[in-house]
């Protein structure tokens, strides 16, 4: 939303200044600079709060009184929406003032009307996404749960072929592949992308977790537990030490 306020303000409030400036290239050039400012100081702000592009944890966020390990959205994300917003922004039409050095939103009849709903519409988006802050993921005695923005996805671990997911073969890919059994002899199993890339959390780690639930059934039932979590990223960090 700030970004949106900013883009928009600059718009209307700011940019009547640089039509005083001469040369027109000169006026233009900072314009172009203040409008990709407006996108990046709520950008930037964001990221080091939240630390949005530092290093995925290797670790989940324990339950032990509800039995689950469970891993948040991306905060990655976050600067999504916020270029988001100062699209919405650029979308709205706007116009000088005749004999002004004002500006305004244009004034093209039906036309500015379908650029202002796209844009309120756009903003309603974001505000959805921000607040439900999806997608998430979430492991229990009983199944692996994802939750999406507009669906859940509960899959038993009995439903998911063993061995795999497979280490990534690269660091934080964009998903990662689980294997579902085939529905018949004939045919291959079927795959479930799990978004990865959305997931606040080591994609080879993640990989690790449910690969070691799927070879070792009899220790789903510790899943929550903090002791369980430190065995798993003590086995996690000595795969990794013998991964190439």
């Amino acid at each position: 939303m700030l970004a949106f306020a900013l883009s928009l303000g600059a718009s209307l409030g700011l940019q009547p200044l640089f039509w005083r400036i001469e040369p027109d290239v000169a006026g233009l050039a900072v314009w172009l600079l203040l409008t990709a400012a407006s996108a990046a100081v709520p950008a930037v702000a964001y990221a080091p709060i939240t630390g949005a592009f530092g290093r995925r944890p290797v670790a989940w966020d324990s339950d032990a009184d509800e039995h689950r390990f469970s891993a948040p959205a991306s905060p990655r994300q976050g600067v999504v929406l916020v270029i988001s917003g100062w699209l919405a922004a650029r979308l709205i039409p706007v116009e000088r003032v005749p004999n002004q050095d004002r500006a305004r939103i244009a004034q093209l009849g039906w036309v500015t009307t379908v650029f202002l709903l796209i844009a309120a519409l756009l903003l309603i988006d974001i505000m959805l996404r921000s607040v439900t802050n999806r997608p998430d993921i979430t492991l229990s005695p009983g199944a692996l749960t994802l939750r999406r923005r507009v669906r859940r996805v509960e899959i038993r671990w009995e439903e998911l072929v063993p061995g795999g997911p497979p280490r990534p073969a690269k660091r934080n890919p964009a998903t990662i592949d689980l294997l579902r059994p085939a529905p018949a002899p004939a045919r291959p199993s079927r795959r479930l992308s799990l978004p990865a890339a959305g997931l606040h959390i080591d994609s080879a780690f993640l990989a690790y977790t449910i690969r070691w639930y799927l070879e070792h059934p009899d220790r789903r039932c510790r899943i929550g537990d903090p002791a369980e979590l430190k065995e798993i990223q003590r086995g996690f960090a000595a795969d990794d030490a013998a991964s190439p």
